[in-house]
């Protein structure tokens, strides 16, 4: 068996099209989004790829940043690594570390597989010296999902009564809930939801992203518009693999006399449409069981209670005294 590690310190065209094919075969047990999406071109812009008998078994997109201006560097690995099997990922987390940790105070992955597959990376990585941090930078350790195998009755019976009052005076205002594949439409919704995210300080969209989006709106990005007299109340963005549908990107307009359950009413008709294009689950994009009480995750949980892991962001750093720095450093960013 013929296995190589290659270092990529510049992406092209060509590498992403050579590497699809294994996160399109793998996605199943892999996080849903393609971690293309994610990889932003730039001179701290990093792709590792392992390979046996030529062929791509497991990749990484990782970005190199520094704590301070000439303080060490942070290795972080956003949706990855993706990987065949478990063997696969071992073996490029090794020589990632062995490449890096000469330079790197820290190395942060963030695999994001579903149960089963969840526990195994979990346990894979820690046998590397890797551990969960004390503050997630991003991402979340837990999703909600929905069922889509069933008919849609038996979709409706898991709604809360309360969700089934807020469909039904969404059903009768004069909103309209539409699908777009309208470039434009994508670029208003943008636009709102990074000033929505300005405001409440969250991370904005790209332009990378944004273009991302735009050319694979109607193919992997598929979006969801409320409008009432041409004025756009919300929006929903979800992001697909090959079985499953995941909530990515949403916004809500709190405007002046707007009453109606305007993200009750897209989230639904987004559902319907999954179920009749053939996916089988329908993910609410993270949950927080620690905090179940808060407005979002009741939201959500009006739709379903069925609660998945996700594999949690996992770290490296090279001795006892450096995590204890980085990690007293990453909760007082958060």
């Amino acid at each position: 068996m013929d296995r190589t590690f290659e270092w990529i310190p510049e992406i092209s065209g060509n590498n992403l099209t050579e590497l699809k094919p294994l996160f399109t075969a793998n996605a199943q047990n892999h996080w849903l989004q393609d971690p293309s999406l994610f990889a932003q071109p730039s001179a701290n812009t990093r792709l590792a790829v392992t390979r046996e008998n030529g062929e791509a078994v497991a990749y990484a997109f990782m970005e190199l940043k520094r704590v301070l201006p000439l303080g060490p560097k942070v290795l972080l690995v956003d949706r990855g690594p993706v990987f065949r099997n478990l063997t696969d990922l071992e073996y490029l987390v090794q020589q990632l570390v062995s490449q890096l940790k000469k330079e790197s105070w820290l190395i942060e992955l963030s695999p994001y597989c579903y149960e089963p597959c969840c526990g195994h990376v979990v346990r894979a990585l820690q046998g590397l010296n890797f551990y969960q941090g004390q503050s997630q930078r991003a991402h979340y350790s837990q999703t909600l999902t929905l069922d889509l195998t069933v008919s849609t009755e038996e979709i409706k019976q898991q709604f809360r009564r309360s969700l089934k009052t807020q469909l039904n005076k969404f059903a009768k205002s004069n909103i309209r809930s539409e699908y777009s594949q309208n470039a434009d439409d994508l670029a208003s919704f943008l636009a709102m939801h990074n000033r929505m995210a300005e405001n409440r300080q969250l991370k904005v969209i790209s332009k990378k992203q944004h273009e991302w989006l735009k050319n694979q709106l109607g193919d992997l990005a598929h979006l969801f518009i409320a409008t009432e007299d041409d004025q756009v109340l919300g929006g929903i963005l979800l992001v697909a693999h090959p079985t499953k549908t995941h909530l990515t990107y949403e916004f809500g307009v709190k405007a002046e006399g707007v009453t109606q359950p305007v993200s009750h009413g897209l989230h639904w008709q987004a559902i319907q449409w999954a179920k009749e294009a053939g996916f089988k689950q329908y993910d609410f994009g993270g949950y927080n069981s620690e905090h179940a009480g808060n407005s979002i995750n009741q939201f959500k949980l009006g739709f379903t209670k069925t609660v998945q892991s996700v594999t949690p962001e996992l770290r490296w750093a090279p001795s006892g005294w450096v995590r204890f720095l980085m990690e007293h450093y990453l909760a007082w960013r958060a």
